[in-house]
């Protein structure tokens, strides 16, 4: 049964890429004049059954170009994950650990990278919108123009005021991820600070910041 699952995700994947793509000039206004962030979220994870199995919630700041800050407050285990501009921190602090990537090497694997970026958002994915009003969210479709990936293959986007509501990832294994936001700013002056990771004395760091 999965294995027919997956094929039908594949095949509805195909069949996307035929798919006429109109523009949806509200969501890309609202997306490129964006330039920083912040909201309280709560995140669920599910699968191809829709079976919710991982439940998580916290803060997030985005500061264009290349910064973010998610941190996981309550959830399976709490984490910060931290983009600097230049380096991605993953720290756990149950693990005393922290894991550092170049950003400029893992961007594409990033599901939220496209939030961070500066490109105007045209130039990397196609944009639709959607007959769905649920919630009384206006809804769209962002299809990455260089095609999905792994982790992620469909983008939908659950907007309100110009603000985001609500972010659905699905990856291509068909797992659901929905970000749920609330207490939503965005252009606000956010402290620099919040995205300069300094791991403490006895953390280890695995890999090499820039």
């Amino acid at each position: 049964m999965k294995s027919v699952s997956i094929a039908l995700f594949a095949l509805s994947t195909l069949l996307l890429s035929f798919t006429t793509w109109s523009a949806a000039p509200a969501v890309e206004a609202a997306l490129d004049t964006m330039q920083s962030f912040e909201a309280d979220f709560v995140q669920s994870v599910s699968d191809d059954k829709l079976f919710r199995d991982e439940k998580s919630s916290g803060k997030v700041w985005v500061q264009r170009p290349g910064k973010f800050f998610w941190r996981y407050d309550n959830g399976p285990q709490k984490l910060d994950i931290i983009a600097d501009g230049v380096n991605l921190w993953i720290y756990q602090p149950a693990l005393k650990q922290v894991m550092v990537h170049q950003l400029a090497d893992i961007e594409q694997d990033i599901p939220v990278s496209w939030l961070a970026s500066d490109q105007p958002i045209a130039k990397r994915y196609n944009t639709r919108l959607l007959a769905d009003n649920a919630r009384g969210l206006q809804w769209f479709d962002l299809q990455n123009k260089k095609g999905g990936t792994q982790e992620i293959a469909f983008i939908e986007l659950g907007m309100k005021d110009n603000l985001m509501q609500e972010v659905r990832l699905t990856s291509s294994d068909g797992k659901i991820t929905l970000v749920t936001f609330s207490n939503a700013k965005r252009n606000t002056t956010i402290d620099p600070n919040k995205f300069i990771f300094r791991p403490a004395a006895g953390i280890d760091i695995i890999g090499t910041p820039q």
